[in-house]
């Protein structure tokens, strides 16, 4: 499931951030590093996804990242991601 963000912070972490309208949030994923620490990840910068044979996700911007997801994990919470951030939210 997509993590979402405080309504009204960018962030989530208060006052002092760009603020949103009050039906948007961010919505982001969770994964897990090879030493069991999780960490939260914007899927929109996600450029590729490898499995070689640990799971390795580059970024638009070259940074990458080696997990424990699986390829087919990442890849369906990016998907969950782009429907909940595409959603229609009258």
């Amino acid at each position: 499931m997509p993590l979402r963000c405080a309504e009204g912070t960018r962030n989530g972490s208060g006052p002092g951030r760009r603020g949103l309208r009050r039906h948007e949030a961010i919505a982001l994923i969770r994964l897990t590093r090879l030493n069991n620490t999780s960490f939260i990840l914007n899927a929109d910068l996600i450029k590729t996804i490898e499995e070689r044979p640990d799971t390795t996700i580059t970024l638009i911007n070259g940074e990458t990242f080696i997990v424990r997801d699986t390829v087919e994990e990442v890849v369906a919470r990016a998907v969950e991601y782009g429907r909940a951030v595409r959603a229609f939210r009258p």
